[in-house]
């Protein structure tokens, strides 16, 4: 069997060169947040513990590190922080339907006079 240089020439030149390993990987651009910016962001926690105990409480995610660090994406941060609409996530939010009812607590507070009345308590 002979081979036609001019064919084997043509089948090697269209197998694709494998990539080097920098290219082969897909890059995906992240944007993560500096220590500096964790530390801002969970001032005045500094032990990797306590920022990531704080970053639970207001509910953004993280990953750690092997040092434990957490490691915060910008975008994850700014979309958690987006549903606060702008103020402070420490601070709880008191909805309307927390609100104190005022004619229930002075209801009590009248059962509460007349109760002590009976009894010959002066209010």
């Amino acid at each position: 069997m002979t081979v036609d240089s001019e064919a084997a020439h043509v089948c090697v030149a269209q197998i694709p060169k494998p990539l080097p390993a920098a290219e082969a990987s897909i890059h995906v651009p992240l944007d993560f947040l500096s220590d500096a910016e964790v530390l801002q962001l969970t001032k005045p926690k500094v032990q990797a513990a306590a920022q990531k105990k704080f970053l639970d409480r207001i509910g953004v995610p993280y990953v750690a590190r092997p040092d434990g660090r957490p490691v915060i994406s910008r975008a994850a941060l700014s979309e958690r922080l987006s549903l606060y609409g702008g103020r402070n996530p420490t601070t709880p939010r008191t909805p309307a339907s927390h609100a104190p009812d005022r004619t229930a607590l002075k209801a009590v507070l009248d059962k509460r006079k007349m109760k002590g009345a009976k009894h010959g308590k002066a209010s």
